[in-house]
């Protein structure tokens, strides 16, 4: 069952599994994956990971989400947009096992690369990680 805790240092929410629910302070000085796919959905991680990484509703400027079909598969991309806006979640202080399950489900690096980029959280803006395309 999902948890949520009102952060309200910065006017957000974060949603967790009671067992690992993290504090305000994490959305500050926990390491950050900004994502925008598939990979929003708490279910779609669970799939993936066997548990659900603690995240927060955040958006990114300057893109728009584009969907695709490649080989009959859905997928998504970013395309630069100068007023555009994305909205996504942060996945907050997954463990380095975690990260390199994203990191093949991403398939880093001959599909997508890991950069960073600034992410709006409520009213805290600050650097995240974010899977985009090579």
């Amino acid at each position: 069952m999902l948890e949520h805790l009102w952060a309200e240092e910065t006017l957000s929410w974060i949603i967790a599994p009671q067992d690992r629910l993290p504090g305000p302070e994490d959305l500050q000085k926990a390491e950050l994956y900004f994502v925008w796919g598939f990979l929003m959905d708490p279910r779609f991680i669970q799939g993936l990971l066997h548990r659900i990484i603690p995240f927060a509703p955040a958006v990114i400027r300057g893109y728009r989400r584009e969907t695709f079909v490649k080989d009959g598969k859905r997928g998504f991309r970013l395309i630069p947009f100068d007023q555009g806006i994305v909205m996504g979640v942060v996945l907050i202080a997954p463990s380095d096992e975690e990260v390199a399950m994203l990191d093949r489900f991403e398939q880093v690096p001959e599909v997508m690369v890991k950069r960073r980029i600034e992410v709006t959280i409520g009213d805290l803006v600050r650097e995240a990680n974010i899977y985009m395309a090579v």
